[in-house]
């Protein structure tokens, strides 16, 4: 049976502290033997179409710093399913504004040097289950997509949502699933969302056999994410 371990908007180099070893503890706990990322592990802020932060690094520093940090999850995870999210796209959007032809640029495997074991779509699916990124807000923005796709589902994009849904029909049961987020809602690429009653939900998820989702709250401490 496959235990998949879920995570999600990590937004390198913006990374909550400890997150990594959070998610290797729960990969041990819930004796994991598959990993799949919905996207977003870089954040790109520099090259934003928004205006970057007064005091942001530059686009090759933010860069540099984060395939430093990408390197400890791909040694304890060397073999993830990655989802294609809207800030992992974000270099190719904005050559694409200039009329750069795709096959110019480097593949995302290249670009974020991820290892031979991690696998970059926009969607996975296993055990039925669809893995993505996701594109949809709200409150319950993972329970929307579920049901367009008709299928189980789990997403991330949506940083102040976690948990899971089920729906049952006459003939099937399905969940929905938020995997919360790594980002730490205190850095600067963070600071838009400072304003936002509803605050980042650090966590991440396990699917048990295409059946069975639960999503796991990263445990803060005192919660304090704004200064």
């Amino acid at each position: 049976m496959n235990r998949v371990l879920v995570f999600g908007d990590t937004h390198i180099p913006f990374i909550r502290n400890n997150y990594l070893e959070f998610l290797k503890e729960t990969y041990r706990k819930y004796k994991c033997n598959r990993v799949v990322c919905v996207g977003d592990l870089f954040d790109f802020h520099r090259i934003s179409r928004h205006d970057s932060h007064p005091d942001a690094m530059g686009a090759k520093e933010e860069y540099l710093k984060g395939l430093e940090i990408a390197k400890k999850f791909y040694k304890a995870f060397p073999k993830v399913l990655i989802c294609i999210g809207n800030h992992d796209a974000r270099m190719y959007r904005q050559v694409a504004k200039e009329g750069v032809p795709e096959a110019m640029l480097p593949s995302y495997k290249d670009l974020f040097n991820t290892p031979v074991g991690w696998k970059w779509s926009l969607r996975h699916t296993v055990d039925g289950v669809l893995y993505k990124h996701g594109n949809r807000s709200g409150e319950y923005p993972h329970v929307s997509t579920a049901k367009a796709a008709r299928m189980s589902t789990v997403t991330g994009h949506t940083h102040a949502v976690g948990g899971v849904h089920y729906m049952a029909g006459p003939e099937d049961l399905i969940f929905a699933m938020c995997c919360g987020c790594g980002m730490d809602s205190n850095s600067y690429a963070a600071q838009y969302a400072q304003e936002y009653d509803k605050k980042p939900i650090v966590g991440c998820g396990i699917v048990l056999g295409g059946k069975q989702a639960i999503f796991v709250p990263m445990d803060l401490g005192t919660r304090r994410l704004t200064v």
